[in-house]
């Protein structure tokens, strides 16, 4: 079996000691494994100093960068100068630019203008075919640049997630650019990334003419994309139906936040109809379409996502009571597993419409930011009914920082791991 690397271990500055130790332990992995073939790297949310990063040049060299094809490098320059940051990214782009690289996970990382120049070798990779930018701090001027780099190689790209950075409208207009020639894009992710109206006429554009020709695009994020009602002629709703509508291999949906209202809800809808699409994923959180909403959004699913979907996230709706009967009482024969109600102004009457409505299949509900002075034995037959019931707002920050002090504590015990199973 092709051999993943890792170097998991708490969130702090590797130092040159313990990349020895890694190291070691690498190379023992190597030895005692039947297939030495090294198909991904992992050297995630852990800040590593070209320094550092030296101690593994020749073992990369050598035993690493011909055969790799997955580098994650999410979160790796954290807390570094910035001229150590981006000696580091140009490690990474020197050792692994004639790599047959498919998928780099860059999330995480402040790249600059600078940053996108020292990855460029990496970045134009032969068989690059994912691509994740999340939370990297990009402007205008940094997305222009990353677009350049990547319109020849355009065709080939699959998955492309520029989320959470200050791209802005201008940038978005770029974007638009090279999506609009990604003729085998799976998946395409700008949530949170500042397009305003002008900016998301662009991008809808852009997956308009991209869908022309593509018809295996999977998962669509555009969180916090202003799409509006359709009232004006200019609305880019009008344009993102279009686009749903020659998307038959939609899997996963995310238009949070994209002032559709009821109306722009309908017509997503008809869109989604129309395109025959099987959803597993779908998020339509704060569009404020209320009950006769959920109405509308309910019929469709029990018409034909009943044996598909698995999640859906409608926080921030207006849905009160009402409405939370209107979904749940819809819902009872579903597959989901994970339904988010948040903030929907649910009162102890829609609590018990939870109740009185169970999901058998049902894995995890959200109900936070709805009223908080429901009686606690209705709060403890939700936690009956349902393995997470998540009620109050710091619960999954807890849950989420007690998953990471585990893995910090676990540092190599993964390693460690693999090195006994290799070894039976």
């Amino acid at each position: 079996m092709p051999i993943t690397l890792s170097a998991k271990g708490s969130r702090n500055v590797v130092t040159a000691a313990e990349a020895e130790k890694i190291l070691n332990g690498w190379k023992e992995l190597l030895n005692t494994s039947e297939d030495k073939t090294v198909v991904e790297i992992d050297l995630s949310c852990r800040t590593w100093k070209s320094e550092v990063l030296a101690v593994f040049e020749t073992f990369f060299t050598e035993a690493v960068a011909p055969s790799v094809e997955i580098l994650k490098i999410d979160d790796v320059i954290a807390s570094l100068d910035t001229e150590d940051g981006l000696d580091s990214l140009s490690f990474f782009s020197r050792i692994f630019a004639d790599s047959p690289i498919v998928s780099v996970n860059l999330n995480d990382n402040a790249i600059g203008t600078r940053g996108l120049e020292r990855l460029q070798s990496l970045l134009k990779g032969e068989k690059l075919e994912r691509l994740y930018f999340h939370n990297c701090g990009m402007s205008k001027e940094v997305a222009e640049d990353l677009t350049r780099i990547l319109a020849p190689r355009a065709s080939r790209l699959r998955s492309l997630d520029l989320g959470r950075n200050q791209i802005g409208s201008e940038g978005a207009e770029e974007v638009s650019k090279l999506i609009s020639a990604c003729t085998s894009m799976e998946s395409f992710e700008y949530a949170g990334s500042r397009p305003l109206k002008q900016g998301t006429s662009a991008l809808c554009n852009g997956l308009v003419e991209m869908t022309k020709t593509n018809k295996v695009l999977q998962v669509l994020d555009l969180d916090d994309c202003l799409f509006g009602t359709g009232e004006e002629e200019d609305d880019p709703v009008h344009l993102l139906v279009q686009a749903i509508t020659a998307s038959p291999s939609l899997k996963k949906l995310v238009l949070k936040d994209g002032a559709l209202e009821f109306d722009g809800l309908v017509a997503v809808i008809d869109a989604l109809k129309a395109s025959g699409a099987k959803l597993s994923y779908l998020d339509l959180g704060a569009l404020y379409f209320e009950n006769e909403g959920a109405e509308a959004l309910v019929e469709f699913i029990k018409d034909s996502q009943l044996g598909s979907l698995v999640e859906l996230h409608l926080e921030a709706n207006s849905l009160a009571n009402d409405g939370a009967l209107t979904v749940l009482s819809s819902l009872t024969e579903s597959k989901l597993q994970v339904l988010n109600l948040s903030d929907n102004e649910i009162e102890e009457e829609g609590y018990q419409a939870i109740l009185d409505n169970p999901i058998p299949s049902l894995k995890k509900l959200l109900l936070k930011e709805n009223d908080d002075e429901i009686e606690e034995d209705m709060i403890e037959q939700l936690r009956k009914l349902y393995p997470s019931v998540v009620i109050g707002e710091d619960e999954e920050e807890q849950k989420a920082q007690a998953s990471s002090a585990a893995t910090a504590n676990a540092s190599l015990d993964d390693l460690t791991e693999a090195l006994q199973e290799a070894k039976i």
